[in-house]
């Protein structure tokens, strides 16, 4: 007779069993209905068949055309990647943010087939899959900018890009949970394509770091979400590149910059760290088990778990990876996306 193996895993965790055939699933105590929140088990308005607190979404991208395709993922389970819905343009280098357990998703701006640089921002209830719906534009036109949130605080913020003849330093705002055009927030520090942007959700601190004009930047600016006014000098990154992605594990207060392309045109699987409330230069944290550029990040909060997710190291890539975001070390497979893609941007309802 074979005996059920069980066993604690201490990144996700729980507990759970392995049955004589090899398969493994969590062992629920208590409550496993979900009524409190979805089956993530975090509060929030989340009314969908997906777990609140706990759905990571990947959208657009480039892999041998424009992509539309929006695809899910349960941050705490490493599995593949399934279809969602699709976006209402397809488009690569578009950013995307979200008011966390309030559980919209905003997909804005990007470039898509005629040479198009567009200003439409999408949005979704993450945890309900389906095809995005027109929130409204943004203030310009462009792609390759980088979004942010401070969560259920319901403010997203938009910052940097090219717009075909220019880079931007503009920083716009909406109100997630309302759709209309985005308004002007202020500016960054230096006009800047491929960066990459996260925040300490409520504690209200948003960062930019990396980036390209005219040469490789490694500079971090931070805002203060609910206030407008321009960004301000937080530090370095380790590396000076462009194409990197970042998330965060929210008002826990770390930061994390994972991937990119720099001087030498080399692709990097460099992941820094930062502390979100403390002015600094970002720390090494560990690397990614692809080096590349033009990938997506997002994270299920103070659960701890990034994934980052696609990318491009030559190749279009399907790729995701996990690391735990509280303690340094290299990623580890989680799975793979639907469509291999490039330029793509991820949220969550975390």
């Amino acid at each position: 007779m074979t005996i059920p193996k069980i066993y604690f895993d201490n990144i996700e965790g729980k507990w759970f069993v392995t049955n004589k055939k090899g398969d493994s699933g969590a062992i629920c105590f208590g409550d496993c209905s979900g009524s409190s929140g979805g089956s993530g088990g975090s509060s929030g308005n989340c009314t969908g068949s997906l777990p609140c607190g706990d759905t990571g979404v990947f959208g657009g991208g480039y892999g041998g055309g424009y992509k539309s395709t929006i695809d899910y993922i349960t941050i705490s389970t490493p599995c593949d990647a399934t279809n969602f819905g699709n976006l209402s343009v397809a488009r690569d280098g578009l950013a995307a943010t979200s008011n966390a357990t309030n559980d919209r998703g905003v997909f804005g701006g990007g470039y898509g087939s005629g040479d198009k640089y567009l200003s439409t921002i999408d949005y979704i209830t993450i945890s309900t899959p389906g095809n995005a719906q027109n929130f409204e534009d943004l203030s310009v036109a462009r792609d390759r900018s980088a979004a942010t949130s401070n969560a259920t605080k319901d403010r997203g913020v938009f910052g940097g890009g090219w717009n075909g003849s220019s880079y931007q330093s503009t920083i716009d705002y909406i109100t997630i949970s309302t759709p209309g055009n985005a308004n002007n927030f202020g500016n960054l520090s230096l006009v800047r394509r491929d960066l990459a942007a996260t925040s300490n959700a409520t504690k209200d601190t948003g960062v930019f770091g990396g980036g390209y004009n005219s040469g490789y930047k490694s500079t971090i600016d931070y805002i203060t979400i609910s206030t407008p006014g321009d960004a301000q000098s937080f530090g370095n990154l380790s590396v000076a590149r462009r194409g990197l992605a970042a998330t965060s594990n929210a008002t826990k207060d770390r930061g994390v910059f994972g991937g990119g392309y720099n001087s030498g045109d080399k692709y990097l699987s460099t992941i820094d760290y930062i502390t979100i409330s403390t002015p600094g230069d970002a720390q090494s944290f560990g690397n990614l088990s692809v080096a590349r550029r033009g990938l997506a990040a997002t994270s299920n909060a103070t659960k701890d778990r990034g994934v980052f997710g696609g990318g491009y190291d030559g190749n279009n890539l399907y790729t995701i990876d996990y690391i735990t975001i509280s303690t340094p070390g290299n990623a580890q497979n989680f799975g793979n996306l639907s469509v291999a893609r490039c330029w793509l941007a991820a949220t969550s309802n975390a």
